[in-house]
């Protein structure tokens, strides 16, 4: 099994995943809680990785807050975009570097930040690449984190009725669609943290409960959005709707 490059499927995953309300809710709950900390304590020129950058949302953020970012994406089309997107940035052009490949082969030093939203559940060895971003981390630096929460699924599939699916071990999706082929449990994600070192300072839901919203819901009126993004950031730390959420958020501090 090799880990998962989205070069067939940007256009599918832009318009279902990064132009809807799912990653509207992804950008608001993850900015949010990281207004909540320093993300760099006393660092001048602080350093940032952003793994599987994506269509470039985060790394253009950390540049506009001063910090020199590594982008990081195994998709050649994604990195192409963000390559196309820093010209309408000419400002960032010195602050951002698009690094296309697997982060795993090529990431190569200490940051201030690294920051991984939704990949290592597209990873052959999540576990391999976890152990990669928490060493890359610099001594009282960050680890921003978002991981598909194997939970979700299960309580998706009580609710439906698939009763035998959800009592199975067969969580994985199908490697062209966009569910993951390793959804994590969370309780494996933080005993690892802990065993590299890494102090987990806060977690959170993202998509707490909207993925489960009845279906008369209007999701495309601007006011129910704005109401479910506003219910969203006041229930994602909360128990138990942030441990159903359909990822799971992780900021963790490197111990000196």
């Amino acid at each position: 099994m090799q880990d998962v490059n989205f070069d067939p499927l940007v256009d599918r995953f832009k318009a279902n995943i990064f132009d809807s309300l799912k990653g509207r809710i992804r950008r608001a709950v993850i900015l949010d809680r990281l207004q909540n900390i320093d993300p760099f304590p006393g660092v001048l020129e602080p350093t940032v990785a952003d793994i599987g950058g994506g269509f470039g949302d985060m790394s253009l953020h950390f540049a506009s807050h001063g910090a020199t970012v590594d982008y990081f994406d195994l998709s050649e089309n994604m990195a192409a975009m963000m390559r196309d997107r820093l010209g309408d940035y000419p400002q960032y052009l010195d602050k951002v570097t698009v690094r296309n490949g697997r982060f795993q082969d090529m990431i190569d030093a200490l940051y201030d930040l690294v920051h991984c939203q939704a990949v290592l559940e597209w990873l052959a060895d999540p576990w391999q690449g976890l152990k990669i971003l928490c060493d890359s981390v610099r001594p009282g630096g960050y680890l921003l984190l978002t991981f598909y929460n194997r939970d979700s699924i299960i309580f998706k599939n009580l609710i439906k009725g698939n009763f035998r699916k959800a009592f199975s071990e067969e969580m994985a999706g199908d490697a062209r669609g966009l569910t993951p082929i390793h959804p994590l449990d969370k309780g494996q994600v933080f005993d690892f943290l802990g065993t590299e070192n890494m102090v987990i300072e806060k977690w959170f839901g993202v998509r707490s409960f909207s993925d489960y919203l009845y279906p008369h819901v209007n999701k495309q009126n601007p006011k129910i959005e704005k109401a479910i993004l506003d219910a969203e950031l006041k229930v994602c730390e909360r128990e138990p709707y942030r441990s159903l959420a359909r990822y799971i958020g992780v900021i963790a501090r490197r111990q000196s």
